[in-house]
């Protein structure tokens, strides 16, 4: 008898830990953030912004050959300067630039976010 009654609960716990696995799975398919084909950057702009401007102090724009905006409308994107990656985005951005590699891009959400009108970074992977 107690044999069974481990051998049914080992397999409630394993069909338990599977249907976790695949709903973290899916969980995690639909809040995945939109990346971007791979684009170069062909120029950064810091812009020190602020009150009356429009644009949060210490934003950087990141250009991009990003044919006709394809990824999510534009080809210049955003990175606020008041959340805390920012320098590391600005670092990447700029070693993209300097080496000529291309850069893969996601934004803050799948809405397409705007600093000023422009989308805003959430991350920045350089590829070879």
């Amino acid at each position: 008898m107690n044999c069974l009654r481990k051998k049914i609960i080992s397999e409630i716990l394993r069909k338990t830990l599977l249907l976790g696995l695949l709903t973290f799975g899916v969980s995690l398919s639909v809040f995945a953030e939109p990346s971007s084909s791979p684009f170069q950057i062909t120029s950064i702009r810091a812009y020190v912004g602020g009150a009356g401007t429009g644009v949060p102090a210490g934003t950087v724009f990141i250009a991009t050959d990003n044919p006709n905006g394809t990824f999510c409308g534009q080809s210049v994107y955003a990175i606020d300067g008041s959340q805390d990656n920012a320098k590391a985005l600005l670092a990447v951005a700029l070693t993209a630039l300097a080496t000529g590699k291309t850069v893969i891009l996601e934004l803050t959400s799948g809405f397409c976010p705007t600093i000023a009108g422009y989308n805003t970074l959430r991350s920045l992977s350089i590829n070879r």
